[in-house]
């Protein structure tokens, strides 16, 4: 399977950013982990078939989107500089195209 990240596909610019507060900020690895527990419902068939362009507003993408807000937050106050995630109705679609393909 491919290792295609949710969060990395929001954050591409932070990566490392991340990489480095998850290690160094308990609640900020709390919340990406809840990001990815709920990013692994997007590999469910009928998430799935929810998030054609037409369910993109599904109540699995309104929260990941909420979460994305909170994640940019902290790397905002660490950065010292606004951080603003690609939108998940974005990049869902090639998060699952790419875990379809696998």
């Amino acid at each position: 399977m491919t290792d295609v990240n949710l969060l990395e596909l929001a954050f591409p610019d932070q990566i490392n950013r991340i990489r480095q507060m998850r290690k160094t900020h308990r609640g900020f690895e709390t919340l990406c982990q809840d990001f990815e527990l709920l990013s692994a419902e997007l590999e469910r068939p009928e998430i799935v078939n929810e998030t054609t362009p037409a369910g993109l507003n599904g109540p699995v993408t309104e929260s990941l989107d909420g979460l994305a807000e909170e994640i940019a937050e902290h790397l905002s106050r660490v950065a010292q500089a606004e951080i603003v995630p690609k939108t998940i109705s974005e990049v869902v679609p090639i998060y699952t195209q790419a875990r379809i393909k696998d």
